[in-house]
């Protein structure tokens, strides 16, 4: 079916509110690691897509971003009519696996995350909520001076590979969270999308014209004060040194090329 046809039929079912199965009677997670499009999918997928089903939508990460929660904390999800969107992967030791019954898991190349969490902790992120101005300056002050290597090497490396860890770890253990990747997004825009619709079973229910995202991956001059700084994978092969490599292979292991991530 065409998108066309498919924005048509949406339409038609959406004002007569005949379905063959109520989306709404379910709930979705929409699982993303650090630095891969989560503020994007939140806000011009997630969120519009919750409005379209009437269910309710919830950016979780930020709701647990400001929290803090210790490793003692479990959220508990509402079981029906709920779309919790940027879940960060980072949470979910503090999720029971037991309440996520769908969704999706969208995993980034961990070099590359790594790299864009560097400038997005140096020069553009917000200030975290435990922390005062002053402090955040320093911080900015000081990952700056560190420079980006050997930032890389002491800590981004690691916190990267953790979080795609954690997702890939999920997507293994559940099969009804559906493994996808940024790249694929920024590459393939509506492949992507429609494979994310089909696996949720909502794509009958969506206007497509609300989600012609395409312009948002076009490539642009990069600038480091910007939360979107650079859009198109492999920032890596201009950072990494020889030492970087072999660091991240000895962390990595045979993780990355099993996820189809290549070194050449």
């Amino acid at each position: 079916m065409d998108r066309a046809a498919s924005n048509l039929i949406g339409r038609i079912r959406r004002s007569l509110r005949v379905s063959f199965e109520n989306p709404g009677k379910e709930t979705f997670f929409a699982f993303m690691v650090h630095r891969g499009g989560s503020t994007f999918l939140h806000e011009k997928v997630f969120a519009p897509m919750a409005r379209e089903l009437r269910m309710e939508c919830v950016d979780l990460g930020d709701r647990l971003y400001h929290l803090r929660p210790g490793p003692d904390y479990v959220f508990q999800p509402e079981p029906c009519g709920y779309l919790y969107s940027r879940v960060h992967t980072l949470y979910l030791p503090n999720l029971d696996a037991r309440d996520v019954k769908k969704g999706i898991c969208v995993l980034r190349d961990p070099r590359d995350v790594a790299i864009s969490l560097y400038y997005s902790l140096a020069y553009s992120h917000v200030r975290m909520p435990d922390k005062t101005l002053l402090e955040h300056q320093e911080r900015q002050t000081r990952l700056r001076q560190q420079g980006l290597r050997p930032w890389l090497k002491e800590r981004g490396l690691r916190i990267s590979r953790r979080e795609f860890d954690l997702g890939r770890q999920l997507c293994l253990e559940k099969p009804e969270i559906l493994k996808t990747t940024y790249e694929k997004m920024v590459m393939s825009w509506w492949d992507f999308f429609e494979e994310v619709s089909d696996h949720l079973r909502i794509r009958p229910y969506l206007s497509y014209d609300r989600y012609d995202h395409e312009a948002e991956f076009r490539v642009e001059r990069e600038n480091v004060l910007r939360h979107k700084r650079r859009v198109r994978p492999g920032n890596w092969r201009e950072v990494f040194d020889r030492g970087l490599v072999e660091e991240a292979k000895r962390l990595y292991g045979d993780t990355l090329e099993a996820e189809g991530y290549a070194w050449d």
